[in-house]
Protein backbone atom coordinates (compact mmCIF):
# COMPACT_ATOMS: atom_id res chain seq x y z
CA UNK A 1 0.00 0.00 0.00
CA UNK A 2 2.87 2.34 0.79
CA UNK A 3 4.41 1.67 -2.62
CA UNK A 4 1.08 2.63 -4.19
CA UNK A 5 1.15 6.00 -2.44
CA UNK A 6 -1.00 5.18 0.60
CA UNK A 7 -0.40 5.60 4.31
CA UNK A 8 -2.22 3.95 7.20
CA UNK A 9 -5.41 5.72 8.33
CA UNK A 10 -7.39 3.51 10.74
CA UNK A 11 -9.52 0.42 11.23
CA UNK A 12 -12.71 0.64 9.20
CA UNK A 13 -15.06 0.53 12.17
CA UNK A 14 -13.35 3.54 13.73
CA UNK A 15 -14.02 5.84 10.77
CA UNK A 16 -17.40 4.55 9.61
CA UNK A 17 -20.29 7.04 9.86
CA UNK A 18 -23.07 4.48 9.85
CA UNK A 19 -24.12 1.06 11.12
CA UNK A 20 -23.73 -1.62 8.51
CA UNK A 21 -26.03 -4.26 9.91
CA UNK A 22 -25.33 -7.56 8.24
CA UNK A 23 -23.14 -5.97 5.55
CA UNK A 24 -19.64 -7.36 5.81
CA UNK A 25 -16.97 -4.76 6.40
CA UNK A 26 -13.35 -4.53 5.27
CA UNK A 27 -10.52 -4.47 7.79
CA UNK A 28 -8.52 -1.34 7.15
CA UNK A 29 -8.60 2.16 5.68
CA UNK A 30 -5.69 3.85 3.93
CA UNK A 31 -5.34 7.42 2.69
CA UNK A 32 -3.39 8.46 -0.36
CA UNK A 33 -1.30 11.58 -0.74
CA UNK A 34 -3.84 13.01 -3.21
CA UNK A 35 -6.59 12.65 -0.60
CA UNK A 36 -8.25 9.53 -2.01
CA UNK A 37 -9.38 6.77 0.36
CA UNK A 38 -8.97 3.00 -0.04
CA UNK A 39 -10.45 0.16 2.01
CA UNK A 40 -8.59 -3.13 2.41
CA UNK A 41 -9.57 -6.64 3.40
CA UNK A 42 -6.65 -8.99 4.10
CA UNK A 43 -6.67 -12.79 3.98
CA UNK A 44 -4.02 -15.46 4.21
CA UNK A 45 -3.55 -19.22 4.07
CA UNK A 46 -0.75 -21.77 4.19
CA UNK A 47 -2.88 -24.60 2.89
CA UNK A 48 -5.00 -25.21 -0.16
CA UNK A 49 -4.47 -24.44 -3.82
CA UNK A 50 -3.63 -21.02 -5.22
CA UNK A 51 -6.71 -20.94 -7.46
CA UNK A 52 -8.93 -21.63 -4.43
CA UNK A 53 -7.53 -18.56 -2.62
CA UNK A 54 -7.87 -16.52 -5.80
CA UNK A 55 -11.55 -17.46 -6.09
CA UNK A 56 -12.10 -16.69 -2.41
CA UNK A 57 -10.54 -13.24 -2.85
CA UNK A 58 -12.81 -12.59 -5.83
CA UNK A 59 -15.84 -13.33 -3.65
CA UNK A 60 -14.38 -11.31 -0.76
CA UNK A 61 -13.87 -8.24 -2.94
CA UNK A 62 -17.48 -8.24 -4.17
CA UNK A 63 -19.02 -9.08 -0.78
CA UNK A 64 -16.81 -7.16 1.63
CA UNK A 65 -15.05 -4.39 -0.29
CA UNK A 66 -16.97 -3.12 -3.32
CA UNK A 67 -20.24 -2.43 -1.38
CA UNK A 68 -18.34 0.34 0.43
CA UNK A 69 -17.10 2.17 -2.67
CA UNK A 70 -18.49 5.69 -2.65
CA UNK A 71 -19.31 5.52 1.06
CA UNK A 72 -18.35 8.58 3.09
CA UNK A 73 -16.10 7.89 6.07
CA UNK A 74 -14.92 10.43 8.62
CA UNK A 75 -11.65 10.73 6.68
CA UNK A 76 -13.19 11.01 3.20
CA UNK A 77 -15.06 9.12 0.48
CA UNK A 78 -13.94 5.61 -0.45
CA UNK A 79 -12.72 5.60 -4.04
CA UNK A 80 -10.84 2.32 -4.24
CA UNK A 81 -10.84 -1.10 -2.62
CA UNK A 82 -8.47 -4.03 -2.25
CA UNK A 83 -8.84 -7.67 -1.29
CA UNK A 84 -5.31 -8.90 -0.60
CA UNK A 85 -4.41 -12.51 0.05
CA UNK A 86 -1.13 -14.09 1.09
CA UNK A 87 -0.61 -17.61 -0.21
CA UNK A 88 2.15 -18.90 2.08
CA UNK A 89 4.08 -21.52 0.17
CA UNK A 90 6.59 -22.06 3.02
CA UNK A 91 7.62 -20.55 6.35
CA UNK A 92 9.76 -17.99 4.52
CA UNK A 93 7.92 -17.35 1.27
CA UNK A 94 4.49 -16.06 0.32
CA UNK A 95 2.81 -14.96 -2.87
CA UNK A 96 0.39 -12.03 -2.78
CA UNK A 97 -2.81 -12.19 -4.79
CA UNK A 98 -4.64 -8.88 -5.12
CA UNK A 99 -8.14 -8.05 -6.35
CA UNK A 100 -8.76 -4.32 -6.58
CA UNK A 101 -10.93 -1.62 -8.09
CA UNK A 102 -10.15 -0.99 -11.74
CA UNK A 103 -8.44 2.34 -12.41
CA UNK A 104 -8.89 4.26 -15.62
CA UNK A 105 -5.53 5.16 -17.10
CA UNK A 106 -5.11 8.88 -17.84
CA UNK A 107 -4.59 9.97 -21.42
CA UNK A 108 -1.13 11.06 -22.48
CA UNK A 109 2.20 10.38 -20.81
CA UNK A 110 2.24 9.48 -17.14
CA UNK A 111 3.75 12.15 -14.92
CA UNK A 112 7.26 11.68 -13.62
CA UNK A 113 7.62 10.55 -10.04
CA UNK A 114 8.70 13.99 -8.83
CA UNK A 115 5.67 15.55 -10.54
CA UNK A 116 3.10 13.44 -8.71
CA UNK A 117 1.08 15.09 -5.95
CA UNK A 118 3.07 15.11 -2.71
CA UNK A 119 -0.01 15.21 -0.51
CA UNK A 120 -0.92 17.41 2.41
CA UNK A 121 1.50 18.15 5.21
CA UNK A 122 -1.15 17.00 7.67
CA UNK A 123 -1.24 13.57 6.04
CA UNK A 124 2.53 13.23 6.25
CA UNK A 125 2.41 14.48 9.81
CA UNK A 126 0.20 11.56 10.83
CA UNK A 127 2.36 9.10 8.93
CA UNK A 128 5.60 10.13 10.64
CA UNK A 129 4.01 10.33 14.07
CA UNK A 130 2.94 6.71 13.54
CA UNK A 131 6.54 5.91 12.55
CA UNK A 132 7.80 7.61 15.71
CA UNK A 133 5.44 5.42 17.72
CA UNK A 134 6.92 2.30 16.13
CA UNK A 135 10.47 3.45 16.85
CA UNK A 136 10.16 4.98 20.28
CA UNK A 137 6.72 4.17 21.66
CA UNK A 138 3.41 5.97 21.93
CA UNK A 139 4.42 8.35 24.73
CA UNK A 140 7.25 9.85 22.70
CA UNK A 141 5.05 10.10 19.59
CA UNK A 142 2.45 11.98 21.63
CA UNK A 143 5.08 14.35 23.04
CA UNK A 144 6.41 14.86 19.53
CA UNK A 145 2.96 15.76 18.18
CA UNK A 146 2.44 18.39 20.88
CA UNK A 147 6.05 19.58 20.61
CA UNK A 148 6.57 18.88 24.31
CA UNK A 149 9.43 16.39 23.93
CA UNK A 150 12.61 17.40 25.75
CA UNK A 151 14.89 18.54 22.94
CA UNK A 152 17.71 19.36 25.36
CA UNK A 153 18.04 15.87 26.87
CA UNK A 154 16.91 13.58 24.05
CA UNK A 155 19.65 11.55 22.41
CA UNK A 156 19.33 9.08 19.58
CA UNK A 157 21.17 5.96 18.44
CA UNK A 158 22.43 6.04 14.86
CA UNK A 159 24.13 3.34 12.79
CA UNK A 160 24.95 2.55 9.16
CA UNK A 161 23.16 -0.21 7.27
CA UNK A 162 23.17 -1.00 3.53
CA UNK A 163 25.29 2.08 2.91
CA UNK A 164 22.98 4.61 4.59
CA UNK A 165 22.66 6.12 8.07
CA UNK A 166 19.61 5.22 10.16
CA UNK A 167 18.01 6.43 13.37
CA UNK A 168 17.43 3.25 15.39
CA UNK A 169 14.26 2.43 17.29
CA UNK A 170 15.68 2.24 20.81
CA UNK A 171 13.32 3.11 23.65
CA UNK A 172 13.20 5.59 25.23
CA UNK A 173 15.06 8.29 23.19
CA UNK A 174 16.81 9.82 26.22
CA UNK A 175 20.42 9.46 27.25
CA UNK A 176 20.61 5.84 28.49
CA UNK A 177 23.27 4.61 30.90
CA UNK A 178 24.55 1.97 28.52
CA UNK A 179 25.27 4.40 25.66
CA UNK A 180 28.49 6.30 26.27
CA UNK A 181 29.06 7.43 22.71
CA UNK A 182 29.65 4.10 20.97
CA UNK A 183 28.46 0.52 21.28
CA UNK A 184 30.58 -2.09 19.53
CA UNK A 185 29.42 -5.39 17.98
CA UNK A 186 30.90 -7.43 20.85
CA UNK A 187 28.51 -5.71 23.26
CA UNK A 188 25.36 -6.70 21.38
CA UNK A 189 24.72 -10.09 22.98
CA UNK A 190 25.02 -8.95 26.59
CA UNK A 191 24.16 -5.25 26.64
CA UNK A 192 20.60 -4.10 27.39
CA UNK A 193 20.51 -2.06 24.20
CA UNK A 194 19.35 -4.89 21.95
CA UNK A 195 16.64 -5.98 24.35
CA UNK A 196 15.13 -2.55 23.72
CA UNK A 197 15.69 -2.40 19.95
CA UNK A 198 12.32 -2.42 18.18
CA UNK A 199 13.83 -3.54 14.89
CA UNK A 200 12.58 -0.39 13.21
CA UNK A 201 14.74 2.44 11.92
CA UNK A 202 14.24 5.73 10.07
CA UNK A 203 16.50 7.11 7.35
CA UNK A 204 18.66 9.78 9.04
CA UNK A 205 18.00 12.44 6.41
CA UNK A 206 14.26 11.83 6.68
CA UNK A 207 14.51 11.84 10.48
CA UNK A 208 16.22 15.24 10.43
CA UNK A 209 13.31 16.74 8.50
CA UNK A 210 10.78 15.10 10.81
CA UNK A 211 12.47 16.46 13.94
CA UNK A 212 12.79 19.86 12.28
CA UNK A 213 9.00 19.88 11.91
CA UNK A 214 8.40 18.98 15.57
CA UNK A 215 11.22 20.63 17.53
CA UNK A 216 9.14 23.65 18.55
CA UNK A 217 11.02 26.06 16.30
CA UNK A 218 10.85 24.59 12.84
CA UNK A 219 8.00 24.55 10.33
CA UNK A 220 5.99 21.49 9.38
CA UNK A 221 6.65 22.46 5.77
CA UNK A 222 9.84 20.45 6.30
CA UNK A 223 7.70 17.32 5.91
CA UNK A 224 6.80 18.40 2.38
CA UNK A 225 10.49 18.36 1.44
CA UNK A 226 10.88 14.63 2.10
CA UNK A 227 11.54 12.68 -1.09
CA UNK A 228 10.79 8.96 -1.53
CA UNK A 229 13.63 6.54 -0.83
CA UNK A 230 15.17 5.30 -4.11
CA UNK A 231 14.02 1.94 -5.41
CA UNK A 232 17.63 0.71 -5.38
CA UNK A 233 17.77 1.14 -1.58
CA UNK A 234 14.49 -0.76 -1.16
CA UNK A 235 15.86 -3.62 -3.25
CA UNK A 236 19.18 -3.66 -1.37
CA UNK A 237 17.33 -3.91 1.95
CA UNK A 238 15.34 -6.87 0.62
CA UNK A 239 18.60 -8.59 -0.36
CA UNK A 240 19.85 -8.11 3.22
CA UNK A 241 16.84 -9.69 4.97
CA UNK A 242 15.24 -6.33 5.75
CA UNK A 243 12.70 -3.93 4.35
CA UNK A 244 12.71 -0.23 3.50
CA UNK A 245 9.56 1.68 2.62
CA UNK A 246 9.39 4.73 0.34
CA UNK A 247 8.72 7.05 3.30
CA UNK A 248 12.09 6.16 4.89
CA UNK A 249 10.90 3.69 7.53
CA UNK A 250 12.92 0.48 7.65
CA UNK A 251 12.84 -2.91 9.33
CA UNK A 252 16.33 -4.28 9.94
CA UNK A 253 16.39 -8.05 9.77
CA UNK A 254 19.84 -8.75 11.24
CA UNK A 255 21.38 -6.43 13.84
CA UNK A 256 24.84 -7.85 13.11
CA UNK A 257 24.72 -6.20 9.68
CA UNK A 258 24.83 -2.68 11.09
CA UNK A 259 27.86 -0.61 12.04
CA UNK A 260 28.73 0.31 15.65
CA UNK A 261 26.17 2.66 17.14
CA UNK A 262 26.78 6.37 17.50
CA UNK A 263 24.98 8.67 19.87
CA UNK A 264 23.57 11.88 18.39
CA UNK A 265 21.49 14.68 19.86
CA UNK A 266 19.33 17.32 18.17
CA UNK A 267 20.14 21.01 17.89
CA UNK A 268 16.89 22.93 17.22
CA UNK A 269 18.72 26.19 16.57
CA UNK A 270 20.67 24.68 13.68
CA UNK A 271 18.00 22.07 12.82
CA UNK A 272 20.56 19.28 12.69
CA UNK A 273 21.97 16.33 14.60
CA UNK A 274 25.25 16.66 16.50
CA UNK A 275 27.53 14.47 18.61
CA UNK A 276 27.02 15.52 22.25
CA UNK A 277 30.41 14.04 23.14
CA UNK A 278 32.27 16.58 20.99
CA UNK A 279 33.17 20.16 21.72
CA UNK A 280 30.84 22.77 20.15
CA UNK A 281 33.57 23.75 17.67
CA UNK A 282 33.78 20.16 16.42
CA UNK A 283 30.07 19.41 16.15
CA UNK A 284 29.63 20.44 12.52
CA UNK A 285 31.67 17.34 11.67
CA UNK A 286 29.62 14.97 13.83
CA UNK A 287 27.22 13.41 11.30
Amino acid sequence: MVSDGYVWCDHFENVSRRRHGKTRRPDFVFERTDGSIAVVEAKGTHSGARNRLNHYLHQTYHAQVSPHLGVELTCGIVTRGYAIGAWCTSKKKAEFIIHHTAVQEPEGDAPKVDERPTGSVELRRGNYLAAAGLLFGGEFAKALSTRTWDVDTATFAVAEWIGRKWLLGLRPPTRPQWLGGWVYPDDRDEGPAWREFSGYALDLEVASRVLRAFDGQGSQDALGQIRPVPASVIEKARENDGAVFPDGLALIGNIYDISPIRELAWNPDASEFFDPNLLPSQRHLST
